[in-house]
């Protein structure tokens, strides 16, 4: 008879296991530039890989939301989300296999651009937040440049 209660306790176990296990995402590592200070990670979601920056446009101020998927070790902008054209902003398919259109009253360029490195010049103007299974406002480290790296891996949040 405790045989069958420690198997039983050995697959509770394991089943816990396992549920934690199936908790690990693609994830972001959110650290200095140049130096390489970690300050953060960033657990990707809800869809598993999936993680957005908004911003404030630099001479426009209006809104700004990139969109990226992390596959395979790599960042890939899948959108970039804006309600006019500015400096730096697209006002047309750019790439091969891009597509710009009308949504809502905003422009939506579709694209795959892979990234291995995203930087981001972060100052508080600019209201520079990064959306993944939370929200995490990166203007809290003051105006610098931050560097966020794919991880494969990333239980959660934390080091905010």
């Amino acid at each position: 008879m405790a045989w069958r209660e420690g198997a039983a306790c050995i697959a509770v176990l394991l089943a816990a296991g396992c549920a934690e296990a199936g908790a690990c995402r693609p994830g972001l590592r959110i650290e200095t530039h140049p130096e390489g200070q970690m300050l953060a990670r960033l657990a990707t979601g809800p869809q598993p890989g999936a993680f957005a920056l908004h911003f404030l446009h630099s001479v426009s101020l209006t809104p700004v939301t990139s969109r990226y998927m992390i596959e395979g070790g790599r960042i890939v902008q899948r959108t970039e989300e804006f309600d006019q054209h500015g400096a730096g902003l697209p006002s047309g398919p750019a790439e091969p296999g891009s597509r710009l259109e009308r949504r809502d009253g905003r422009f939506v360029l579709h694209l795959r651009r892979e990234i291995p490195d995203l930087l981001v010049r972060v100052g508080a103007e600019h209201r520079n937040r990064l959306e993944g299974a939370e929200t995490l406002d990166l203007t809290g480290w003051g105006d610098r440049r931050l560097r966020l790296r794919p991880e494969e891996c990333s239980r959660g949040s934390e080091g905010q």
